[in-house]
């Protein structure tokens, strides 16, 4: 495995096999004990074309310190931080593994965790 990048707060990643509907290009591991706000699937791609109406205004300043997200609407970005769930994930755990389906995007919350992908011999 080749280490890609270390994430810490305010991260995003999960995005972009949701958006392409691909698997999962990388795997992600917690470094240390680590929470996420997690969506599903379903509940992210349905807030993205325009869903939910209130918003939770600690998650929402939250989210608009995240990079990934910052340029969304207000309004997209309120929805979107309804669905958000606090996940607790132990040191040394898998969130998830390169070459899954894609279900949920993350942003961690707090700790940190890194991205690894396979070394191939055309990327060694």
């Amino acid at each position: 495995q080749r280490l890609v990048a270390e994430l810490e707060p305010r991260h995003g990643f999960g995005e972009m096999s949701l958006f392409k509907n691909e698997p999962r290009s990388a795997t992600i591991v917690a470094s240390e004990h680590l929470w996420l706000a997690s969506v599903t699937k379903e509940s992210y791609l349905r807030i993205i074309a325009g869903g939910m109406v209130k918003a939770l205004q600690e998650k929402l300043d939250f989210m608009r310190k995240v990079p990934v997200l910052r340029d969304m609407d207000s309004f997209a970005l309120r929805n979107l931080s309804l669905c958000f769930q606090h996940v607790r994930v132990p040191r040394g755990s898998q969130i998830y593994t390169q070459g899954e389906d894609s279900d949920s995007v993350y942003v961690v919350y707090k700790g940190q965790c890194c991205v690894t992908t396979a070394i191939t011999a055309a990327g060694a």
